[in-house]
């Protein structure tokens, strides 16, 4: 599995949202709360242990609260 990008919310909280790719090129979203010390370390534990988020969701969300 390959990590692409993370979007992290802001604070000390180290929550974000990792889009991963396998070999297929099956794109998966993966929410989850890392340490706060090592982003690419944290982008890693939210692929492996994070909850699944569907990209219908996502889109929700950022429509709903990514509009000022």
């Amino acid at each position: 599995m390959k990590i692409l990008d993370t979007y992290w919310f802001g604070g000390d909280a180290a929550i974000g949202i990792v889009t991963t790719e396998n070999e297929m090129g099956e794109r998966k979203f993966y929410i989850g709360i890392g340490d706060g010390h090592d982003a690419e370390a944290d982008s890693a534990k939210i692929a492996l242990y994070g909850m699944r988020v569907y990209q219908a969701s996502i889109n929700r969300i950022f429509e709903r609260y990514g509009k000022k």
